[in-house]
């Protein structure tokens, strides 16, 4: 499956409800593939970051964490649709 499409439908396991988190979301896609691997490198700190959670001390409140968690995903849609990956 392409990564495009996984994001695509992570976004809409979030924006549902069904999942909380990006990372959960995209998890939740059957043959996710290396798409978890993409987000990750993207869109969170790098492994030697002391917070995984990097969203948690933004100040956002959790309105806007989750329309950034949608926002981001669909943004990595469109940049592996574009890439063709």
């Amino acid at each position: 499956m392409k990564l495009s499409t996984v994001f695509l439908r992570a976004h809409d396991l979030l924006a549902s409800g069904e999942e909380e988190y990006s990372c959960d979301a995209i998890r939740a896609v059957k043959d996710y593939g290396g798409a978890l691997l993409w987000w990750r490198s993207h869109f969170t700190p790098s492994e030697r970051s002391p917070e995984h959670y990097w969203l948690r001390h933004t100040g956002m409140t959790d309105a806007e964490k989750r329309e950034w968690r949608l926002t981001g995903l669909l943004l990595a849609a469109a940049i592996t649709k574009a890439e063709g990956i």
